[in-house]
């Protein structure tokens, strides 16, 4: 799995060098080319391939209305915080994916039975 970046400033190739020791040829955006300076609130692969799980998770993540309010829960609670409550909510949200979907397959039946009358 990739590691994700999250900078709430931006920051040029050479300040991204000297602030974590690695160039940007590693750094994966949802954006399509490889980025040329890591934009604030807008979050980033570490992995110069990232999986097909990677760049959906990436694209979820980059939705404009979520990116800001992501980049400032972790730069005030940490990393480490946030990978910890993503991991705890994670099977939470995939039972309600679930029940979602089955309230949507009941309410057409429902309404399949409705029409057939």
């Amino acid at each position: 799995m990739s590691e994700l970046i999250l900078s709430s400033r931006t920051l040029e190739p050479r300040t991204f060098q000297n602030l974590y020791g690695m160039d940007m040829g590693s750094v994966s955006s949802c954006d399509g080319p490889q980025p040329t300076r890591i934009m604030a609130n807008r979050p980033y692969l570490l992995s110069s391939q990232p999986s097909v799980f990677d760049k959906t998770a990436l694209a979820q993540l980059s939705n404009p209305h979520i990116r800001r309010d992501l980049t400032a829960l972790s730069v005030s609670q940490g990393g480490e915080t946030l990978s910890a409550a993503s991991q705890a909510l994670a099977p939470l949200l995939y039972e309600i994916k679930a029940l979602s979907a089955r309230l949507q397959a009941f309410t057409q039946g429902a309404w399949t039975g409705l029409l057939a009358r």
